[in-house]
């Protein structure tokens, strides 16, 4: 399917232009225009429009004030789908003899025309395109990428003979702004690379790169330039068969214009949603979304946009069988020639050959059908030689990325060898800090058991904070009273494998948050955190049984019963002097026997 053209219009909305005149904000209207100051890849915050056109009243402007504020008012036009109004002001303030083309508002003007002819498809675009970037080279960097892309998308006059020059000239530039960080330049570029791939048919490919672009300037881009790469995306999802890929992207649309609003994205967003319908054949939903679709088609009216209507108004037609409906369609449709339907796609093609067939004009049912073949045509010639135009753009691109390293390379010498010796001092600053912490970790950690050491876990419940009203800090001793005894049934060498195998036990019965340790070699203590008495009590006996029962699944020929005994401390509040209760706890349990 050929590329509807509405990503045409999308994409170029994304270079209009910004307005950075290099003026001193010493007035309230310097100071107004610093403010409206927008990137070349982004469009006005249009909280600033009804001030503009307050200024444009004032008496008194300067004619440098005047044809500032206008283009900026044209600015908001275009991205507002207003093009027609903006053209003709553009055209005024081109030929007006006092304006100064040495400014950066007359280059901004002469780009933006640019724009408008890129809207109607006409060629005067390149002219304006070239023009200027001589403008704006060496001194507005916005406007001589925006013209840049616009030659390379659009003027094979301009030195881009093929379409490998082409793709290099894009990847040569997302190279050269990749290492700046720029966001916006770089969406922007990318969503130029996407109007490439989706003008050849390669609508797989094109959303990638729109999704890509989506998504690197959906932070930093305001107003309808937030979405018209989002109906880029859209479009190239349908035009690829993703559909619910697609309608994962309108959901997203609907979303981000609720903030955004303005007529031009309510009608993209109407066009996503019909043309999600009629491609998955939902003619319910299509002809409910239609009346919306018509109701803001005249706040941007054009040739494409009105063409887009009207197929998408007769597919219900078809669907339905009325012939009157559809023949008033293919009536139109069959006297426009191609130049005036820029929106005659493949999918559009095949729906005038099932139209003419259904009222009966085999003739023109017959000449869609052909033109409906040369479009197949047209893309497999596009992929049959896509891969090739890749393998050479690479090539140019590695040319053009190695001239611009060789020009940079003495610049960026010295910031690489500053930036080396910081790093390393940042490596080892980092690697000192890690092996400190993992010493200390080590330090903590009892080597055997792999539980805290006495030191830690004492240091720990120590710190512990007052427990809640109504509950308490508990504190458990257990004593492994015949630990030899299990050693030498398990094995006499086996010494650290009863400890770990019975501090692994006691892991799998605790709690996260329980501080759990091993007091003396043949000691381990327990601390139940900020917890109910009884539960407490019950909780230190279910512990002490599954210690008991710790070998009972090994297979030993005996059976090895583990015995211990327990000594609790509770209490209400912090454990102030804990050694002397740690004491108090031993002297508890030497005089208590074993189980």
């Amino acid at each position: 399917m050929n590329l509807p053209n509405i990503i045409k219009l999308a994409a170029i909305v994304v270079t209009l232009l910004a307005f950075p005149f290099h003026v001193i904000a010493n007035t309230p209207l310097d100071s107004f225009l610093s403010q409206v100051k927008t990137v070349t890849y982004d469009c006005p915050n249009p909280a600033f429009r009804e001030q503009l056109n307050q200024f444009l009243t004032s008496e008194n402007l300067s004619e440098s004030h005047r044809f500032q504020l206008l283009v900026n008012q044209t600015h908001y036009q275009n991205c507002n789908g207003e093009n027609n109004q903006a053209q003709d002001t553009l055209k005024a303030i081109i030929s007006d003899p006092k304006a100064d083309k040495s400014t950066e508002y007359f280059a901004s003007a002469t780009y933006q025309l640019g724009f408008t002819y890129d809207v109607q498809e006409r060629d005067e675009r390149c002219i304006h395109y070239g023009d200027a970037l001589r403008l704006s080279e060496g001194k507005f960097v916005d406007i001589e990428m925006s013209a840049t892309l616009g030659l390379i998308t659009n003027c094979p006059q301009s030195g881009y003979s093929n379409d490998s020059e082409r793709l290099a000239a894009y990847f040569a530039l997302v190279e050269k702004y990749a290492e700046s960080g720029n966001f916006r330049a770089l969406a922007h570029i990318h969503n130029s690379i996407g109007l490439f791939f989706g003008a050849r048919e390669q609508h797989v490919l094109a959303a990638d790169q729109y999704l890509k672009a989506h998504e690197m300037g959906q932070n930093v881009y305001t107003g309808s330039n937030r979405l018209s790469i989002l109906i880029s995306a859209i479009t190239s999802l349908l035009g690829s068969g993703q559909y619910d890929r697609a309608y994962e992207a309108i959901e997203d649309f609907a979303l981000i214009n609720q903030e955004v609003g303005t007529p031009l994205t309510d009608f993209w967003y109407y066009y996503a949603k019909s043309g999600y319908y009629y491609r998955t054949n939902k003619i319910a939903e299509l002809e409910k979304t239609l009346p919306l679709l018509a109701e803001i088609l005249p706040k941007v009216d054009t040739r494409f946009y009105r063409g887009l209507y009207r197929w998408y108004s007769a597919v219900p037609c078809l669907y339905h069988k009325d012939l009157v409906c559809l023949k008033a369609f293919v009536d139109i449709e069959n006297k426009l020639s191609d130049a005036e339907k820029p929106y005659a796609s493949y999918d559009y093609h095949k729906f005038l050959v099932r139209s003419n067939m259904a009222i009966g004009d085999l003739q023109a049912a017959n000449m869609a059908f052909e033109n409906s073949i040369q479009r197949l045509d047209d893309i497999k010639q596009n992929q049959d030689g896509l891969a090739r135009v890749i393998g050479i753009a690479n090539l140019y691109s590695q040319i053009y990325v190695l001239e611009n390293k060789i020009i940079l390379a003495e610049r960026r010498k010295e910031q690489i060898t500053v930036g080396a010796i910081l790093l390393l001092v940042l490596v080892v600053v980092v690697i000192a800090y890690f092996i400190r912490k993992r010493r200390i970790a080590l330090l903590s950690i009892d080597p055997v058991t792999k539980l805290l050491n006495s030191k830690t876990a004492v240091h720990d419940i120590a710190k512990l904070d007052l427990p809640s009203e109504g509950k308490i800090n508990a504190l458990a001793i257990f004593d492994l009273g015949n630990f030899r005894e299990v050693n030498r049934q398990v094995g006499s060498t086996k010494g650290d494998y009863v400890l770990q195998k019975i501090a692994s036990t006691l892991t799998k019965v605790t709690r996260n948050n329980d501080i759990l340790g091993r007091f003396a070699p043949e000691q381990f203590i327990l601390c139940l955190r900020d917890i109910e008495e009884g539960s407490a009590k019950s909780f230190f006996e279910r512990v002490q049984e599954a210690l008991e029962n710790t070998f009972l699944d090994d297979q030993h020929g005996v059976d090895i019963s583990v015995r211990s005994s327990m000594s609790i401390y509770i209490t209400n509040e912090k454990f102030n002097d804990l050694h002397t209760i740690l004491d108090d706890m031993l002297l508890s349990l030497s005089i208590k026997p074993s189980k």
